[in-house]
């Protein structure tokens, strides 16, 4: 008898489980206009009034997930009850992240992701975006190919140097 057993490395996935995988940098290195962050904040609400909206009015059956994104735009909504201010807006989204909000990126080639608890936000090109899109460029070439795109998408000059490796995993439980 022959047994074979494959071991995984890395981060294993499950439905209950995200990650996120880049070479870029932090967001709060991006420099985004207050108006840009006053627009996703508006985007923000306004995609989570339309999650309750839609929910209230479906007369499907409500499976867990949509729940969830219920629950979960109720209680945004009842985080941002408050905020009156332009500057309490602005502090509020540059310290939220959400899949579904990504205006800030206005660039096919790049990637947004992380996690709020302490690993951060960030800006660059996944593994397989660039594996995808640019299958020639050479391993030792990302860094300055990341910075070059960033650049391109937001006027910056980064350089290579800028660029970070970053592996997040955490649990959506």
């Amino acid at each position: 008898m022959n047994i074979k057993m494959k071991i995984r490395l890395g981060f294993v996935s499950n439905s209950s489980s995200s990650s996120f995988v880049c070479w870029g940098i932090p967001i709060e290195n991006i420099p985004v206009s207050n108006g840009n962050w006053l627009e996703e904040y508006r985007k923000l609400i306004e995609y989570r009034e339309k999650c309750i909206s839609e929910y209230k009015s479906s007369e499907n059956p409500k499976d867990t997930w949509v729940t969830r994104q219920y629950n979960n735009a109720t209680a945004l909504l009842e985080k941002t009850r408050n905020l009156h201010t332009e500057e309490e807006k602005i502090n509020f989204i540059k310290n939220y992240f959400d899949n579904d909000v990504r205006e800030i990126i206005h660039s096919d080639d790049l990637n947004i992701g992380g996690n709020n608890d302490g690993e951060g936000i960030y800006i660059g090109l996944t593994p397989d975006a660039l594996c995808d899109k640019y299958p020639n460029i050479k391993f030792g070439e990302v860094k300055s190919f990341v910075a070059q795109k960033i650049n391109e998408s937001f006027g910056t000059n980064f350089v290579g140097k800028d660029i970070v490796y970053t592996e997040q995993g955490w649990y959506d439980g």
